[in-house]
């Protein structure tokens, strides 16, 4: 178990976890460490409960999980890795991974379902390296699982575009565990936890048998598991219901300058790139009916996105 941090103060989620509600866990052997310390904001505005939490986790030995997109400075990186941080997963190009891994920061080569960056990554994975690298999806669809796989799939990826396909093995195993610090796995040897894969095309990661907790796994095994209570049913909690109208938009709900023109209004607008969980700024014109309300245009593919607050923390 990782104990997860909130992105930034703005957020609406179900709950705070402040620095006292995380260290009455923290000595406990399930919690292994700060899962994803996301307020990059917090920690450079010099927010005290963001240190507060790194501090406390530090003194336990607990490992502090990074989140970190877009940072390379030399000196932000001393900053992060000074107060604990050991990984990253979200670097987008070689170059930023590459500044991370020389300040000693692990990093996770992503292959999601929006994020997709082991191609651009693969080039990371060397013998050298291979020990500071891991592998993570990061949200991966079920049906994206089911059709390519997870790990196994990034593992096919990287050997595919020329990684070492050792390197690329000795990442998803023995790096992994020691990236979380868990001493007692991660090889198949005397007094180690293994669960052992047998594969009859080592290029192609194609699994022919695994064996997990000493017993071969078959259909038989598989379907006598234990069955997990299903968890989070009815904990969408709506303001109100809404209606087509709540997301009508004039002119007046852009906070940015727009120029109204004949065929409807220019303004920028995020920019989403396939693959990639970094948007960029598009400067467009928006249609706009009879009554003034923006539409769709999706020949130029320009649709509405709406955040709706689920928690009904906002009613409270």
């Amino acid at each position: 178990v990782r104990i997860s941090d909130h992105a930034t103060n703005l957020g609406t989620s179900g709950a705070q976890l402040k620095v006292d509600d995380l260290i009455q866990y923290i000595d406990d052997p399930h919690v292994g460490g700060l899962a994803e310390m996301m307020n990059l904001g917090g920690f450079f505005g010099e927010d005290d409960d963001v240190f507060d939490k790194l501090a406390a986790f530090g003194q336990a030995g607990k490992r502090v999980d990074g989140h970190m997109p877009g940072v390379s400075d030399t000196y932000m990186l001393n900053a992060l890795r000074s107060c604990g941080i050991c990984n990253d997963h979200e670097s987008t190009t070689f170059e930023e991974a590459k500044a991370k891994l020389e300040k000693d920061i692990s990093v996770f080569i992503r292959q999601g379902t929006v994020a997709q960056d082991a191609k651009r990554l693969s080039g990371l994975v060397k013998p050298f390296t291979a020990a500071h690298i891991g592998m993570c999806t990061d949200d991966r669809s079920p049906m994206d699982i089911e059709q390519d796989g997870h790990i196994d799939h990034i593992i096919r990826m990287l050997i595919a575009e020329g990684a070492d396909p050792a390197s690329v093995y000795k990442v998803a195993t023995w790096s992994a565990a020691q990236g979380f610090g868990l001493q007692d796995r991660g090889s198949i040897s005397p007094g180690k936890k293994a669960d052992i894969v047998l594969l009859s095309d080592f290029n192609n990661c194609t699994v022919e048998k695994v064996v997990k907790g000493g017993k071969l796994v078959t259909d038989e095994l598989f379907e006598a598991r234990e069955e997990v209570a299903p968890v989070g049913l009815n904990s969408v909690k709506l303001a109100r219901n809404l209606e087509s109208d709540d997301l009508a938009l004039t002119a007046n709900d852009i906070p940015a300058d727009y120029t109204a023109t004949a065929d409807g209004i220019k303004t920028t607008i995020p920019e989403v790139f396939t693959g990639l969980l970094v948007t960029g700024n598009a400067e467009v014109t928006i249609p706009v009916n009879d009554q003034g309300e923006m539409q769709v245009d999706q020949d130029n593919d320009i649709l509405k996105l709406a955040v709706v607050e689920r928690h009904c923390r906002s009613c409270r």
